[in-house]
This record gives structure tokens, sequence and C-alpha cells, in this order.
């Protein structure tokens, strides 16, 4: 078996066996289609009608259950991860959960490098609703699949 590299190697793995570097342009390349995906989702029907619906789901809630939703309507900020944060988990998914190393795990097929990074990872961007109760987080569930399936966007849950 062939020994993984640690985290610190990587980049040079990345270099040495994908033909990938690891610059400064890529760190900007990343931040750019990051900002992107942002104003992509603030600005689609299913952010703007889930920012407002949120009153309607707190009412429809303390309707159902007898308690509200949410204690706070406020928007949640849209989040980012960061540049680090994000190739530390292309080294996870490509490395340290990769029990077909040295080939590409076997669920993504091939390398998670900057020219896929976005079709193979999909939390680049989140948002936290916190709400009052366990059972809301259900409750909540079933709303947002409702909207998607509404604006035509697929939904996966991973509890």
């Amino acid at each position: 078996m062939t020994d993984k590299p640690t985290y610190n190697d990587y980049k040079v793995w990345l270099l040495k066996e994908c033909g990938v570097a690891i610059t400064e342009d890529t760190h900007y390349l990343y931040d750019d289609n990051i900002k992107a995906i942002k104003a992509q989702l603030e600005n689609s029907p299913f952010w703007k009608e889930l920012c407002n619906n949120l009153k309607a789901y707190n009412q429809a809630c303390y309707s159902d259950y007898g308690y509200n939703l949410f204690n706070t309507l406020n928007i949640p900020e849209i989040k980012d991860k960061e540049f680090s944060s994000f190739l530390e988990k292309t080294y996870r998914l490509n490395i340290l959960r990769n029990d077909n190393y040295p080939k590409p795990h076997v669920l993504y097929k091939e390398w998670i490098v900057p020219s896929n990074w976005f079709e193979k990872v999909n939390d680049c961007i989140r948002t936290t609703f916190i709400v009052t109760y366990l059972d809301g987080v259900t409750f909540f569930k079933e709303k947002l699949q409702e909207l998607c399936k509404k604006t035509g966007n697929s939904f996966h849950c991973y509890p």
C-alpha cells in the first residue's frame, strides 16, 4: 500500500500526481467563484422566496405545534468556506477518506482539483437557521423540500 501524503505535503502531491499547482492565483480564482456562487444564490428565486416565507413558516409551526419555529426572523448571512478550509477539505476527500488511494475515490472517479472543485464539493457556501425546538428541524426541512420542488431545485438532506 502506498503511504498517503500528509496535509503539509498535499500541495506537492497535487503538483506531482495531478499537475496542479496551488498558487496565489488559484486562491484568487476560488474567491472570485465563491463571490459569484454567493451572488447567484442571493439573487435566486429560491432564496428570495425562502426569506419572504420565514414569517409564514413561523406562523404555520405555531398553528400546528403551539410554538414559534424561530426565535428571530432575521435573514441569515450566507457564509463562504475560506480557501484554506476548502483546500483542506479536498485533501480529506482526495487522500484521508479515500479507501481507494492511490487511485481517486470511487465516488468521485477523478481527483478533486481546481477544474472540478465546484462540481465535487457541495458546501463551499452555507448558512445557518436556528429553530426553537428539535422537532422544528423536520418541519423546516419539509418546508425547504417543498420550496426546492416549487423553484425547480434539487433537495438533499444530510442529517
